[in-house]
């Protein structure tokens, strides 16, 4: 059964909100598509918003208690967008406002039901799995937590999302168009002789003031890694609470992003999925407007990236990254797993989406990967990094991956090295601080994020 809401595109919408909370608001528009969402003669501030494939597109907006009304402007910028006025969005505030407006709105989230098979999924094989509408089963022994969180999201039933993919913008190269360069980071790792890493001004050779432990730091990325001379990785999994988006203490208006995600990686090429969220705070000087918007996605870097199944700050996710052969059963040798699978969980909501990329790298070979990240990043918009997000603690838990010989977990990686990074801005103040957390009940070890500065 497809949950599909039925709610006319118009170019115009109002909406009176009460102060005291944020309210989520979902609007009816084209499916697929990217919005910039910005005051009428202010693009340099803007929130970015994906709509699914029904076309609802989300984000919560909140006035402060005396906000004046004020219009937004919501601009469609995917490649295929044609050439059209901007649609106005006015918000007004209104402390004895009751917000039933809601109720008649779109609801986000939407997909199709998965009920329980009637059968034993336990029996049924992967490729008849595949085509009932069931992710792939995977295997009990090899693959220990990837078949746990299989077999609790296929008993309970869900609601499967399929991903979007964001086309080539008009107005931004690609949703994050400042990458590491991860060859020359992999190729400085292989020499700790060399102090400098090169991921475009990325990784400048420094560790944290706090704890010399750690070997690197960057602009943009905070986590672990794990790197092996010998690429053998097969999988990564985390599971996280999708940060809140606030601005710095210090800032009064502006814009603010953090994205949290795991990877596979070698010098040529990323495949990563996880969360996105972005917070925009602007408006009339003494009574701001905040409005912020989150979302998880894939993308197999540098090609472009799919929005993925919705989510809200706060929600706990469960992300996979795999290679595998079209039915989702890893092949330990190699020569069948022609994907790289992608399963994302939204446990609070009970949604769930999977999708392939192909496992090829430039030179037409099976990607293998040498390294595995665990990453909280302050993604890049028209190639500048934008300004961290205030998530004050953020932490990501079960953090394991496997070999084609045995699973491993960040606490006690089998092999490969083991490092930590710091994120610092261009001036040198620390934005962020790491905290290994190895005293998990599952033993997989994971991290906890301390904000510090935002730039």
């Amino acid at each position: 059964m497809m949950i599909s809401p039925k709610v006319e595109v118009a170019n115009r919408f109002e909406r009176t909100l009460n102060p005291i909370a944020p309210t989520r608001l979902s609007l009816k528009v084209e499916p697929d598509s990217i919005f910039h969402l910005s005051l009428p003669n202010d693009s340099k501030h803007r929130l970015r918003i994906v709509s699914d494939q029904f076309g609802v597109l989300t984000f919560h907006a909140k006035p402060t208690i005396g906000a004046e009304p004020v219009e937004f402007h919501l601009v469609r910028v995917d490649s295929h967008a044609p050439a059209a006025e901007p649609r106005v969005i006015a918000l007004t505030s209104d402390a004895a406002h009751w917000n039933s407006n809601a109720v008649d709105e779109p609801q986000p989230g939407m997909g199709q039901q998965i009920l329980p098979p009637l059968a034993n999924p336990l029996q049924i094989p992967n490729e008849e799995l595949f085509h009932l509408g069931y992710p792939p089963r995977p295997d009990p022994e090899r693959a220990p937590k990837r078949y746990q969180k299989w077999y609790e999201m296929v008993s309970q039933g869900f609601v499967r999302a399929t991903p979007t993919k964001l086309a080539a913008r008009v107005a931004e190269v690609s949703r994050r168009s400042l990458k590491p360069d991860i060859k020359a980071w992999t190729h400085a790792r292989q020499d700790d002789r060399i102090k400098q890493y090169q991921i475009p001004q990325i990784l400048e050779g420094r560790g944290s003031p706090l704890r010399p432990v750690f070997a690197d730091s960057s602009s943009i990325w905070s986590g672990a890694t794990v790197t092996s001379n010998n690429p053998q990785y097969t999988s990564v999994h985390a599971d996280w609470g999708c940060p809140h988006a606030l601005l710095a203490p210090t800032k009064s208006f502006g814009f603010a992003e953090v994205a949290m995600w795991v990877g596979l990686l070698n010098g040529q090429r990323l495949f990563q999925a996880g969360t996105n969220s972005e917070r925009l705070t602007i408006g009339l000087p003494t009574y701001p407007w905040s409005i912020y918007a989150s979302y998880m996605w894939i993308e197999g870097w540098p090609d472009v990236a799919y929005f993925s199944i919705y989510v809200e700050p706060g929600d706990s996710v469960h992300v996979s990254i795999f290679v595998a052969d079209q039915f989702g059963t890893t092949w330990f040798d190699d020569n069948k797993n022609d994907n790289i699978w992608f399963m994302l969980n939204n446990n609070t909501r009970g949604l769930s989406s999977w999708a392939t990329l192909p496992n090829i790298d430039p030179g037409g070979q099976h990607f293998a990967a040498d390294s595995v990240a665990f990453i909280l990043e302050r993604p890049s918009l028209d190639n500048v990094p934008q300004p961290l997000a205030r998530f004050g603690l953020a932490s990501m838990g079960e953090c394991y991956f496997y070999t084609y010989h045995q699973p491993s977990t960040l606490s006690q990686p089998l092999d490969g090295d083991k490092r930590y990074l710091n994120m610092f801005g261009p001036t040198g103040n620390q934005l962020t601080e790491v905290l290994p957390a190895t005293g998990l009940l599952d033993g997989s070890g994971g991290m906890l994020w301390v904000w510090l500065n935002d730039e």
